[in-house]
């Protein structure tokens, strides 16, 4: 104001956005920004996987609101609805939570193509070279899954075999009768003349019928056996993408080694 005035400018009115707040309160200094884990330098939530668009959306709400129920928000829907009269006055606190929010909103409303693409460096680096239109199948299985588009990586199993079985799934799940029944399974699903969400599922069916066994006593052996996991998306369609040759290998090397 000081040098407006010696040059004799008409000083441009000035609008404070308000203090932005340590999500445990108080002040949000750098020095308490790197004792809480919270990236500072936009490069740093770059390199943690954060969309460009998600934190421009998230940013923007850091002491202002369109005064609706709106939440997500492009940078061009951002500039129609922003005003000066809608900052407020008191200081907001940080949420990377929220961050994360965000991120997993923005990327389910992209098209699997483009949420691939920027995911696929973090597969090839987990997972070595993978063919597009397969990375292509699995984001569209996956998207309402992911917070980030680098979360593609952790679904491995549709990219090679699991080499280890979740602990705390396998002591949940996998009981007496399961490595029988994850074979019995297996010779089923070898069989199948289609490999399909339809086929895969009736032969489960149709096996748990036959084994007087109930549904879930199968189910979660097999996607044990299948992804080394015990969640996931749905489990049929999963069969499917991962292919029929790759699930009957896994399912008779789950059985033969979990036993």
């Amino acid at each position: 104001m000081l040098l407006y005035r010696a040059l004799g400018y008409a000083p441009p009115a000035f609008a404070h956005l308000p203090l932005i707040l340590a999500p445990t309160g108080g002040k949000l200094s750098k020095r308490n920004a790197d004792k809480l884990g919270i990236p500072v330098n936009v490069r740093d939530y770059r390199a943690a996987g954060y969309e460009p668009e998600a934190l421009v959306n998230w940013l923007a709400f850091l002491g202002w609101n369109p005064g609706d129920e709106r939440e997500m928000f492009s940078l061009d829907e951002l500039a129609e609805a922003f005003s000066v009269e809608r900052i407020g006055s008191s200081g907001v606190q940080l949420s990377m939570d929220k961050l994360q929010w965000f991120n997993g909103q923005h990327l389910r409303a992209m098209e699997p193509a483009e949420i691939a693409a920027r995911g696929r460096q973090s597969v090839v680096e987990a997972h070595g070279e993978v063919d597009a239109e397969r990375l292509e199948a699995v984001t569209a299985l996956m998207r309402e899954r992911l917070t980030l588009a680098r979360d593609l990586a952790d679904a491995g199993y549709f990219f090679e075999d699991p080499t280890e079985y979740d602990p705390k799934g396998l002591k949940k799940r996998w009981k007496d009768d399961s490595a029988r029944l994850v074979s019995l399974y297996a010779d089923r699903a070898e069989a199948l003349d289609e490999w399909t969400e339809a086929s895969t599922e009736a032969a489960m069916r149709d096996l748990a019928e036959a084994e007087e066994a109930g549904f879930g006593r199968i189910i979660h052996p097999v996607r044990l056996a299948v992804t080394g996991t015990s969640a996931g998306a749905g489990m049929f369609e999963t069969l499917v993408l991962v292919g029929q040759e790759a699930t009957v290998r896994r399912l008779r090397r789950a059985a033969e080694a979990l036993g």
